[in-house]
C-alpha cells in the first residue's frame, strides 16, 4: 500500500479505529488487545481514548504476523477463556458477525462467506500453547488447517473474506461502506 493501512480513512474515522469501534458495538468481547508493531505511536495515538489495552511486538519486523499474534496471546488476561483474533485490515465486519463468532460453543470458529473461510477467528485458552509453538516460519493458517473439531461458521457478511492489501481493496471497501450507509439512509 506504500502506507500504513490502520491509518488510512475511512470516512470520518481512520480505519484502525473502524475495526475497533465495530469490535466495541459487538458487546462480545471482555476486553479487546491492539498488537503494535509499525507505526506504533500513530496507532496508538488513534485509539487513546477508547477501552483497548495495548501490546507491542518489538519482534514485528521480523517475525511478521504470527508474531503479531503470539504476543497478542501471551497477554490475553488470564480470566478470558479465548480470544478473537481479528485482523487490523478488515473494517467492515459486521458486529453481529462478531458476536456470533465469539458466542460459538466450540472452541475454534473460523467464519466463512459463500464456502470461503475468513477472519476474525476465535481460539480457546485451551490452544494457546499450540498457537505459542508455531514455528517462525509457520502462519495461524497452519494451526487452523489441523483443527479437525473447528467450526466453520457461515455468515452472511462479505467482509469476512475481505481485507485490504491493495489500493483497488481499499477503493472497494470505501464504496462498501458508503453503499451501506445509503442502505441505512433509505430504510
Amino acid at each position: 500500500m506504500g502506507q500504513p493501512k490502520a491509518l488510512l480513512p475511512m470516512g470520518d474515522e481512520l480505519l484502525i479505529r473502524r475495526v475497533v469501534r465495530n469490535l466495541i458495538e459487538s458487546q462480545a468481547l471482555s476486553h479487546i488487545l491492539i498488537v503494535t508493531g509499525h507505526s506504533r505511536d500513530a496507532i496508538e495515538a488513534a485509539l487513546c481514548d477508547l477501552d483497548v489495552t495495548f501490546v507491542h511486538n518489538d519482534d514485528y519486523d521480523a517475525g511478521g504476523m504470527l508474531s503479531s499474534i503470539q504476543a497478542g496471546i501471551r497477554a490475553v488476561p488470564a480470566e478470558a477463556n479465548a480470544a478473537l483474533i481479528t485482523l487490523g485490515d478488515q473494517p467492515l465486519v459486521e458486529p453481529a458477525t462478531i458476536g456470533a463468532i465469539v458466542t460459538s460453543p466450540q472452541s475454534v470458529v473460523i467464519p466463512s462467506y459463500q464456502g470461503k473461510r475468513g477472519h476474525p477467528v476465535l481460539i480457546a485458552r485451551q490452544h494457546f500453547d499450540a498457537v505459542l509453538a508455531l514455528a517462525p516460519d509457520e502462519t495461524l493458517k497452519n494451526f487452523m488447517t489441523r483443527q479437525t473439531h473447528a467450526l466453520e461458521l457461515p455468515v452472511d457478511d462479505p467482509a469476512v473474506v475481505a481485507d485490504i492489501d491493495t489500493q483497488e481493496d481499499y477503493q472497494r471497501a470505501l464504496k462498501s461502506m458508503s453503499s451501506s450507509r445509503e442502505g441505512q439512509a433509505h430504510v
